[in-house]
């Protein structure tokens, strides 16, 4: 919401006229205070109160979510985005498109799918430009939690994890360094994903209890298939990634700039 040369963005138009005043806000339509309205959804925003509820209170899930109000001058097309991205990443491209598009609608597909939706899994050598690919989808959501994703292999625990894919709705989380040696546990976690299926843990109160379930797609990027788990790999598309056919470093220079600058937020709040 636009007022005067200020932009605020809220949950919800209640929670803005319950802190304003419907009277107040009419008013300032009348002083023609406000220019412009617009309305994004994005769904664990208000779902989960963002640092008012107990429970997610330490876990600053709102900067994985930016909008960005580009110039005019700079505003891309969905169809410019989708022509450059098959540019540089060929018929893997069409794959990342169709994801992104699919990641938009997940609470849909998911129930008319009878509970599942794939994870993309991203492979290849190092330098391969798997995770550049990754995070070209995940830029269409906001900043990345971590510059390549969250890290499976070490330092993420699987409750964390866990609580990250409940904290965010139709949003992909993006995850990196998948081995087939990482552990089991992590391995079904990784399956909840796919099938929606999540766990039951504990509230402040004596007898209280909460369940985390997955609500989202996931990008995900290995050097290695998970070959020693066949039920995980049933559950993933894989995009193959080696350094042949691939456009010139200053082409994909070109692109990482103006995506991480964020303004291709704006393609999907259209």
């Amino acid at each position: 919401m636009k007022i005067g040369d200020k932009l605020d963005i809220i949950n919800s138009p209640s929670e803005f006229l319950a802190k304003k005043g419907e009277q107040e806000f009419q008013q300032m339509i009348d002083e023609k205070q406000i220019s412009k309205v617009d309305f994004f959804y994005l769904p664990f925003g208000s779902a989960l109160q963002i640092d008012t509820s107990d429970e997610d209170k330490g876990i600053d899930f709102k900067k994985d979510i930016r909008l960005v109000i580009p110039k005019k001058d700079q505003a891309w097309t969905f169809d410019q985005w989708a022509e450059k991205i098959t540019e540089l990443y060929q018929e893997n491209g069409w794959v990342m498109i169709a994801y992104y598009m699919s990641c938009v609608f997940r609470d849909i597909i998911f129930k008319e799918n009878h509970g599942w939706f794939p994870l993309l899994y991203f492979f290849g050598r190092p330098r391969s430009g798997k995770s550049t690919a990754a995070r070209s989808v995940y830029y269409m959501f906001g900043e990345p939690p971590q510059k390549d994703g969250i890290n499976l292999s070490s330092g993420s625990t699987d409750v964390a994890m866990g609580r990250y894919m409940g904290a965010i709705a139709n949003v992909p989380g993006l995850f990196n360094e998948y081995k087939n040696h990482i552990k089991e546990k992590t391995k079904e976690v990784m399956k909840g994903w796919a099938d929606g299926s999540g766990r039951i843990q504990g509230t402040r109160s004596a007898t209280g209890t909460m369940v985390v379930v997955p609500k989202s797609g996931a990008l995900i990027c290995g050097q290695e298939l998970p070959t020693s788990e066949a039920a995980l790999m049933s559950r993933m598309i894989p995009l193959e990634f080696d350094e042949k056919n691939r456009p010139s470093k200053a082409i994909f220079d070109e692109f990482k700039s103006i995506e991480s600058s964020g303004i291709f937020t704006m393609i999907t709040c259209q």
